[in-house]
């Protein structure tokens, strides 16, 4: 075909990629189909694979059967598809629609900001129900600077302290 039509060429190219990308993805399904079978407990199945392959087993005298590893690779092959395709095709459509109505992405308040805030406020009073914290010995109240650090964002400058255990 490329000997009749080179002007084509650039599709065969891409098709080669694509294939080469396919086959990648293949091998590394399969590889953990293999590695899923060496550590198979029929009484602990711990994903998908594992469910699928204990149903192999018990139909392995059904000749024409679905549970073969044919079937397995491309189940698996459309639920890893359907997973990154959905995301990338929605980050896809809202980055478009960022750049053709710019005028929607002004400053708002985050939906998570509560959340986010309550998460910390829990980790940081079960730092302090645990530890105390103090100076370092040989720093001072006044060797600590407020300031805040030249970055990306507002950060301390680095300083030293000590958790003592509350236990």
């Amino acid at each position: 075909m490329y000997n009749i039509f080179p002007y084509l060429g650039f599709l065969l190219r891409a098709n080669k990629a694509l294939l080469k990308n396919r086959e990648e993805f293949n091998d590394y399904v399969q590889a953990t189909f293999v590695e899923n079978l060496k550590t198979l407990d029929k009484n602990d199945q711990r994903n998908f694979i594992d469910a699928f392959l204990v149903k192999q087993q018990e139909e392995k005298s059904t000749t024409n059967g679905y549970f073969h590893n044919d079937n397995l690779q491309s189940l698996v092959s459309n639920l890893f598809t359907a997973g990154v395709e959905t995301i990338s095709t929605t980050l896809n459509w809202s980055f478009l629609l960022m750049l053709k109505y710019p005028e929607v992405q002004r400053r708002r308040i985050c939906a998570g900001e509560t959340l986010a805030k309550m998460e910390l406020f829990l980790f940081f009073t079960s730092l302090l129900q645990r530890f105390t914290f103090c100076r370092p010995p040989g720093v001072s109240i006044s060797d600590l600077d407020l300031s805040p650090a030249i970055s990306f964002n507002i950060i301390p400058k680095p300083y030293k302290m000590c958790a003592v255990s509350r236990s």
